[in-house]
């Protein structure tokens, strides 16, 4: 039996490139994607963010509260969140226009110039990554 200890929390550019890494303990949040994208976004521009929750984490940057902050955080609201091509199946309420839910932005064929992106290089660094990430119980 293996047990994990803790994770990592990834962001990868198209082309595969980790472009951030942050380690975090338990299961990934809003809050801790947001730190992160804050930090990458500080060091390069960006237009979208495509990820596998872009529905919920879009409304999380665009709270009212938080929006107003900085300006880091004005920046991060103006960008496009997008669902990663393997997860539209698990998001159909952010896709579908008769649910409360429903953010058009989010569906990622809705943008020609993505349309040839490889949406997926998280999820393969990912299954790469969880290789090295665990250990023998003892």
């Amino acid at each position: 039996p293996k047990r994990r200890y803790g994770s990592l929390l990834v962001a990868t550019l198209p082309c595969g490139r980790v472009v951030g890494l942050k380690r975090i303990t338990g299961g990934e949040s809003l809050a801790q994607r947001y730190a992160l994208l804050a930090e990458i976004c500080k060091q390069r521009p960006m237009k979208y963010v495509i990820c596998d929750n872009a529905c919920a984490l879009a409304r999380y940057v665009r709270n009212p509260v938080r929006i107003v902050r900085t300006a880091t955080a004005t920046l991060i609201a103006s960008m496009t969140f997008v669902i990663v091509r393997f997860h539209k199946g698990n998001r159909t309420a952010c896709l579908d226009p008769a649910h409360a839910q429903y953010l058009p932005e989010v569906d990622i064929e809705r943008y020609d110039n993505l349309r040839e992106v490889n949406s997926a290089t998280q999820e393969q660094f990912n299954s790469w990554i969880d290789r090295h990430s665990v250990f023998p119980s003892s």
